[in-house]
């Protein structure tokens, strides 16, 4: 009965595979759209043959607003005291191919003059939008009437002045070029991000099919969490993904909205591997602020942000200062305990390693613009912490796993008669209290009850070994009749005494069930003895779960049983 009962029950696993298929089938349909359109609209500049490469523009004379000027690599930081231009020319196309400008800009605005005459506004185009740090990409269709000719930038500043403004390099080229240029030379990044994200997937997935409730499941999906957020973080930090999602806004808030929610995962990974420490109560409340504190930034930022009282940039000082304070929590946590009870503890200092070159790696960039090496940096991180902590995640399961084994083979044992292999009076009772609550249902119920004939005859006259080779045998045969029939479970009652439940049957299998045990008093157990196995048998039924009574039921079937063990008794006098 237990048996049917779990099979009937839904079950999430496949439909979640089922579910995985769909969601990839229409992705994909997704993609292949998208393909098609974004072939059909650029096919002209991805055919056309001998296209000329994108040319970077680094090195120029750099002039301020003051009258100074110098020679200077780019990009570069500079103060925001001063507003900043430089020269530059565009030239005709080898293959007569339409030229554009790309700028890609945070923290400052700009414009392009020939002489006079404004040719382009960064403001008024529609990649700027005046909120935040007004980052944006900017790809500027350029008139042939400006090719070789002088023209000039002009960066405005956008910030506060306590702050410094990047000056970039530009690039001029094809459309097809540039954009080839940008994805190549963030290739790195892409991937990387997508396969942290891939990987946020696969961990929920493992621990979907295999892992329970536990320190190492909460560890896994901590996991998935802080793949996910590190994926988004690592990927719109990309000014491909804002050229193609074509909103700097929607891609600068969720590049720092996932910075700011870094450092719940990161403490989520410690809670647990912590328990052992003599200051646990104070590491969980310090812990607990700091995952508040995270939620409260994010509020508090995003409200400021987008009611234009303040912006992230402003206040993003707040959220470094939140990571680097649960970088020094988790140190001294980490440190503090002891080496002799906790055995993860060089696992744990090493994983501090990756910890803090993620915390790095993610604040200098926004005061640096030398951050190539940088977001190696913080991937390597991300991906050395990830694996440190799924080792430990492992270890911890892998003793979990031992231990709810050991649990569960006690646990088993309480309700296991050791020398039938049959189920025993607790497992019994177990079960009719799952049944009176209704965990277990059926239509109808019949009780069989079992007694061995002659028993203490033979311990009188042959000694209790040999009536425990009865019993053993009784087993035995019970054993063999569960596998014959579905539904049936037998129990050893206490002594010589045996109770099948036979769950949903028909009168015809009952009979059935009865006449396979009535062939067993045909076993000789031993030579030596006259006696045979042979059994009383006593059968009572319950058609109405709701009328269940498992008093009733057993004096029924024991009133029948010593009816059957009498009757059985007159025939063996009559046949002497």
């Amino acid at each position: 009965m237990e048996n049917s009962k779990s099979n009937n029950k839904f079950n999430i696993k496949n439909n979640f595979v089922f579910l995985l298929f769909i969601i990839a089938f229409v992705l994909a349909i997704i993609l292949l759209a998208t393909t098609f359109h974004n072939s059909q609209s650029l096919s002209k500049e991805i055919y056309s043959p001998d296209i000329s490469k994108a040319v970077r523009l680094t090195k120029v004379e750099l002039m301020s607003s003051d009258g100074t000027k110098e020679t200077v690599t780019l990009p570069i930081l500079k103060s925001t005291n001063s507003n900043y231009s430089y020269n530059f020319t565009v030239d005709k196309d080898i293959n007569d191919m339409q030229q554009y400008i790309n700028v890609n800009i945070k923290n400052a605005s700009f414009v392009i003059r020939y002489n006079n005459d404004i040719i382009y506004d960064n403001k008024k185009s529609k990649s700027y939008q005046q909120t935040i740090s007004a980052a944006s990409y900017n790809l500027i269709k350029l008139s042939p009437n400006y090719f070789g000719k002088k023209l000039t930038i002009e960066f405005n500043n956008e910030v506060p002045s306590n702050r410094v403004i990047e000056i970039p390099s530009i690039l001029i080229g094809t459309k097809n070029e540039i954009r080839k240029d940008c994805f190549y030379n963030e290739l790195f990044n892409i991937i990387a991000g997508i396969s942290l994200f891939v990987t946020g997937i696969f961990i929920y997935i493992i621990g979907l099919f295999f892992f329970k409730v536990g320190q190492a499941s909460r560890n896994l999906f901590t996991a998935v969490i802080f793949s996910i957020t590190t994926s988004f973080y690592v990927l719109f930090k990309n000014w491909i993904v804002v050229y193609y999602l074509e909103n700097n806004v929607l891609v600068y808030f969720m590049e720092y909205t996932s910075l700011m929610i870094l450092p719940i995962p990161i403490i989520l990974f410690y809670t647990g591997a912590l328990h052992e420490n003599k200051y646990y109560n104070l590491i969980i409340a310090t812990f607990k602020l700091l995952i508040t504190a995270s939620f409260a930034n994010l509020v508090i930022q995003w409200a400021f942000t987008l009611s234009r009282t303040s912006q992230f940039v402003t206040l993003q000082k707040i959220t470094f200062f939140i990571l680097i304070i649960t970088g020094f929590a988790i140190a001294l946590s980490i440190i503090s305990l002891e080496k002799n009870t906790v055995k993860e503890k060089p696992l744990l200092i090493l994983s501090l390693i990756p910890m803090t070159g993620m915390i790095i790696s993610s604040i200098i960039p926004y005061y640096t613009v030398n951050n190539i090496q940088l977001i190696r940096i913080l991937v390597g991180s991300i991906t050395a912490f990830l694996c440190i902590h799924f080792v430990l995640a492992l270890k911890n399961y892998v003793l979990e796993y031992n231990l709810a084994i050991e649990d569960e083979f006690y646990s088993q044992l309480a309700y296991f008669d050791t020398q039938t292999q049959l189920s025993n009076r607790h497992a019994f009772e177990k079960i009719i209290k799952e049944i009176e609550s209704n965990k277990i249902n059926f239509s109808k119920l019949n009780l069989i009850m079992l007694d061995i004939n002659n028993l203490k005859l033979i311990n009188d006259n042959y000694g209790h070994k040999l009536g425990d080779t009865f019993i053993n045998e009784a087993g035995k045969c019970f054993l063999t009749i569960e596998k014959k029939y579905s539904n049936l479970k037998t129990y050893r009652y206490g002594g010589d005494e045996f109770i099948m439940l036979a769950y949903n049957k028909k009168q015809k299998e009952i009979d059935k069930i009865i006449h396979d045990i009535r062939k067993l008093n045909q076993i000789k157990v031993s030579e030596d003895c006259l006696y045979t196995l042979d059994f009383a048998i006593g059968c009572s039924e319950c058609n109405n779960q709701s009328l269940f009574n498992i008093n009733s039921l057993k004096s029924d079937a024991d009133k029948l049983m010593y009816k059957d063990k009498h009757l059985r008794k007159e025939v063996k006098i009559y046949d002497k």
